[in-house]
């Protein structure tokens, strides 16, 4: 079963530039909430994930266009899987929201937004936002 997320990054108008995930989006070890944490902590990263669009599956680096249904390459390479560049999907380009994280995660469960701190936060079911 997946647990889909939105993850975001904080610009500097505050507004959140953001992207579905839908693979594993818990925070607890091996989902997302920890890959990004561990994985995704410089802003040049995270504006490099954001920039693929909406995901399948957040892997431990970013990787190259590969075969979308090629499950066992992507994860033995621990890459990510993105619709648009690795199923050539329309329509999955980012968005922008002026709602905060908390609506975020009240529409999906989860979300995850890199703030301009260049730290980690979400929010759970649109509770209060916590450092991730």
């Amino acid at each position: 079963m997946s647990t889909n997320v939105y993850i975001g990054m904080e610009l500097p108008d505050h507004t959140i530039k953001y992207i579905y995930l839908h693979w594993d989006g818990y925070v607890e070890k091996p989902g997302a909430g920890f890959k990004l944490k561990t994985f995704y902590m410089s802003p040049e990263k995270v504006k490099e994930l954001i920039d693929l669009g909406d995901l399948s599956v957040l892997g431990e680096r970013i990787g190259e266009k590969h075969d979308f249904d090629d499950d066992d390459f992507a994860r033995e390479n621990k890459w990510t899987t993105a619709y648009g560049r690795d199923r050539e999907e329309e329509g999955v380009d980012a968005k922008i929201t002026t709602e905060g994280i908390e609506k975020l995660s009240r529409e999906m469960g989860y979300a995850y937004v890199y703030r301009l701190n260049e730290k980690w936060y979400y929010s759970k079911n649109g509770g209060k936002e916590k450092k991730l």
